[in-house]
This record gives structure tokens, C-alpha cells and sequence, in this order.
């Protein structure tokens, strides 16, 4: 199991990701201030850390220099709107990549995925690597490319906004199982993500008309009346 540390003062944020990681699979610790991070890190190792900038005492761009002097552990800083010149430090001294708030949980994952995956790649091999099967969701005429951020439907690229491809990945990630409406707005957009109460069912009314086609099937985005939404598979 993938180990993640998150550093933040920010406590339902911390709690909100600490959440969401533990759903992906993730064994996930979190501290709230720089030496606390610290501490933790010299008695336990993680595969990636989630790092504020701003916290308090030792801020987030010592805390990043002295890991990275000690070890090669992965990075993501959190940084606010305009925390530009923070943000280019961080990069300069190691951090692997960044994330301004706020943030949608689905796309922290994705960019967690990627930077774990470019590291392990980069350990092996500094030749490119073939794209793996790891990298796709494919289900008969369906497929997603969360490397690229596309999707294919009947062998032809089809294109979802941003909102919708987060949300048709995110839902073909968890075949079969069925999330209400705050749960879609919550761990796909963000708990701050300015929604009405029928948002999520337009969302997968647009899904639903890009996504037609007059071949069978064995997936399909299904209403759970009173319940929610899911990606129905017959057969996985």
C-alpha cells in the first residue's frame, strides 16, 4: 500500500484529503505544522508528501529543502493564488509539482498518480516508456487515457469539458458503485464548488448525450432512484 503524508494547518482540508487518499488506497498520515513533518519523516518513510506552504513556524519551503536534502521522497506543494514566487522556490529546490487551492480531490489523485509514476519511471529507466495499461480505463468501446486526459468512444477522441472529464473518469474508477449527489460535487470538484441542487444531474445529462452510441454495450451511467448515480458494468 502507497504511503502519503499530508502536511497542512488547514484541518478539514486535511481531513477532507486524508479521506479521499485513504478511498484510493492509500495509507495516509497527516500533521499540521513543518516540524511536525519533520519529526514524523525521520522515524517514517511515505511515497509522496502533500505539503502547505504556508504553515506555521517552519514554512513549506524549508521544510521541502531539508527533505530533499535528506532524501528523494516526492513532492506536491499546495500554494495559494498568489503565492507565485513560493511556488517557483518550491520547484527550484525539488518539489515534483504543485497544486493551487483550492483544488478538486479527483485532480490531487491524478497529479499524485502521475508524479509517483514519473519518479518510479525515472528510477528504471530514463529512455520514454511506452504508455502501460495501468494508465487506461477500458471498458468494450470505451476508453480513457488519464495520462492524456481523453477519451475514445468507437475509436474516435470525444470531447468532455473539464468537469465532465473528471467526473465520467471518476466514476468509471469505481464500477458498480453508487455516490449521491454531495459525494460527486465533494471528492470529484471540491468541497468549495459552488453547486445547486440539480448541478450533478446536468452534469450527467451532458455526459450522457456525448457519451451516446448505437453500439451495444456493457457500461453505462445508471440513475439509482433516491440513491445517486453509477458506472454500471455488466461484466468487468
Amino acid at each position: 500500500m502507497r504511503k502519503a503524508l499530508i502536511v497542512d494547518d488547514d484541518v478539514i482540508m486535511c481531513n477532507l484529503t486524508c479521506n479521499y487518499l485513504e478511498k484510493e488506497d492509500f495509507l495516509v498520515y497527516s500533521v499540521h505544522s513543518g516540524e511536525d513533518a519533520l519529526d514524523f519523516l525521520y522515524n517514517n518513510k511515505v511515497d509522496i508528501i502533500i505539503l502547505d506552504l504556508m504553515l506555521p513556524g517552519i514554512n513549506g519551503i524549508k521544510v521541502c529543502e531539508e527533505i530533499k536534502n535528506r532524501e528523494n521522497t516526492s513532492i506536491i506543494m499546495l500554494t495559494a493564488k498568489g503565492q507565485v514566487e513560493d511556488r517557483v522556490k518550491g520547484l527550484n529546490i525539488g518539489a515534483d509539482d504543485y497544486m493551487v487551492k483550492p483544488f478538486a480531490p479527483i485532480e490531487l489523485v491524478a497529479r499524485i498518480q502521475a508524479v509517483l509514476r514519473r519518479n518510479s519511471l525515472a528510477d528504471e529507466n530514463d529512455e520514454p516508456v511506452a504508455l502501460t495499461q495501468n494508465n487506461l480505463i477500458c471498458f468494450d468501446n470505451l476508453l480513457i487515457n488519464m495520462d492524456s486526459c481523453e477519451v475514445l468512444l468507437d475509436g474516435k477522441r470525444i470531447f468532455l469539458p473539464k468537469r465532465e472529464y473528471h467526473l465520467m473518469e471518476f466514476l468509471a474508477r469505481h464500477p458498480n458503485k453508487v455516490f449521491n449527489r454531495d459525494q460527486i460535487i465533494n471528492l470529484i470538484w471540491g468541497w468549495d464548488f459552488d453547486a445547486k441542487d440539480r448541478t450533478v444531474d446536468v452534469y450527467i445529462q451532458r455526459l450522457r448525450k456525448r457519451l451516446k452510441t448505437n453500439n451495444k454495450t456493457n457500461w453505462s451511467i445508471r440513475t439509482m432512484w433516491g440513491l445517486g448515480y453509477k458506472f454500471e458494468v455488466i461484466s468487468i
